[in-house]
């Protein structure tokens, strides 16, 4: 979303430029861009509430240096969610006054820097330090082999029970 968001601010200011009082332009690409920034500002909020919640499950299964860089992607998912509402704000007003559209788009770029940078940290944290990802799988893989040693014991069990079963019915009827 918001490299799709400079792309319209980018088509928007030309578009604005082009315009005139008597031929106004830009209005459905500005609508376009509003609407794709109150999504973004959507998403960002649930982003970052699902990213709190999936960090806080696999913190301990983290090295220290995985929890460093998960402390870091958090405070810059927060800064993201506040810098998306900024965002939205800005939006309002570059489209009441001229002279903040330039501005806005400066914002919209930086904006998009930050959240593919916020990506390339997420991507690190799963593919490089395994979170949520690598750990969690090894603790499944324990848990799935102590399920098979379970139905293995009971199965051997069972076998034992089915063995004294037959022990005691040979005794009882000689």
């Amino acid at each position: 979303l918001p490299v799709i968001i400079v792309i319209l601010e980018l088509f928007n200011l030309f578009a604005k430029m082009a315009s005139t009082p008597e031929e106004p332009r830009g209005k459905t690409v500005s609508a376009l861009s509003l609407l794709m920034i109150v999504i973004l500002f959507v998403v960002s909020l649930g982003a970052y509430a699902t990213g709190v919640t999936d960090g806080t499950n696999g913190w301990d299964l983290l090295s220290a240096e995985a929890q460093t860089d998960l402390k870091v992607h958090k405070l810059m998912g927060a800064w993201i969610v506040l810098f998306a509402s900024v965002l939205l704000v800005f939006k309002f007003l570059s489209m009441i006054g001229t002279k903040s559209r330039v501005f806005f788009f400066l914002l919209t770029i930086v904006f998009a820097m930050l959240s593919l940078q916020q990506g390339k940290q997420g991507g690190a944290l799963v593919y490089t330090h395994g979170t949520n990802v690598a750990k969690v799988a090894d603790v499944i893989s324990d848990l799935d082999d102590a399920k098979e040693e379970l139905e293995e014991a009971k199965k051997s069990q069972s076998i034992n029970i089915a063995e004294e079963k037959r022990a005691l019915e040979e005794k009882i009827t000689k």
